[in-house]
C-alpha cells in the first residue's frame, strides 16, 4: 500500500521537524470519530534530500550518460548491493538508513530506489500491494507465518 496509516500517538522520532510538517505530521484528518494522521512513504521514508541519500545518488550516477544508465546503476546497487535482509525496525526506516545498515526488504530497498532516483532529478514512485501469505509459506514458519493476514 503507498499510504500507512498511524495513530495521534505513533512515535515519529527521527524525523526532522520540517519534513513532520512537510507531511502533514500533527496536522489531524478529518474524521468524526478518530484523529488519523496519513504519512506517506515519499514524504517521509525517502528521505532523498538527506546528505548520505545524495552522496550515494551521485557516486551512482557520475559517469551515466542517461537517465537509463542512472536508473540501471541505481537499480543494481538497490539489488547487488543492499543485502536482502529484514531490518529490526521493520517497514519504517528511511532510504538512509536502508543505505547505513546495509541491509533491506522488499519496501525499504523500493524506498531506497525511490529515494536515490529522486535524488538526481528522476521522477519516480512506488505502488505497494498486500502479498497472499501462502505465497510466504516456507518462508516464514511457526507464530510468525500464522499471525500474517491472510
Amino acid at each position: 500500500m503507498s499510504r500507512f496509516q498511524a495513530t495521534k500517538s505513533m512515535s515519529v522520532q527521527g524525523v526532522p521537524t520540517q519534513r513532520r510538517h512537510q507531511a502533514g505530521i500533527g496536522k489531524i484528518a478529518p474524521s468524526p470519530r478518530k484523529a488519523v494522521i496519513r504519512l506517506t512513504v515519499d514524504q517521509i521514508l525517502a528521505d532523498f534530500d538527506d546528505p548520505i541519500v545524495q552522496m550515494k545518488a551521485e557516486e551512482l550516477t557520475t559517469d551515466a550518460t542517461s537517465d537509463r544508465e542512472r536508473i540501471e546503476n541505481i537499480f543494481h546497487h538497490v539489488r547487488d548491493d543492499i543485502v536482502f535482509a529484514f531490518p529490526e525496525h521493520g517497514d519504517l526506516i528511511t532510504a538512509s538508513d536502508t543505505i547505513r545498515l546495509g541491509v533491506g526488504q522488499c519496501n525499504t530497498k523500493s524506498t531506497l530506489f525511490l529515494a536515490l532516483c529522486r535524488a538526481v532529478g528522476i521522477p519516480a514512485r512506488v505502488h505497494y500491494s498486500l502479498i497472499s501469505r501462502d505465497i510466504q509459506k516456507g518462508f516464514f514458519t511457526g507464530l510468525a507465518f500464522w499471525a500474517m493476514p491472510k
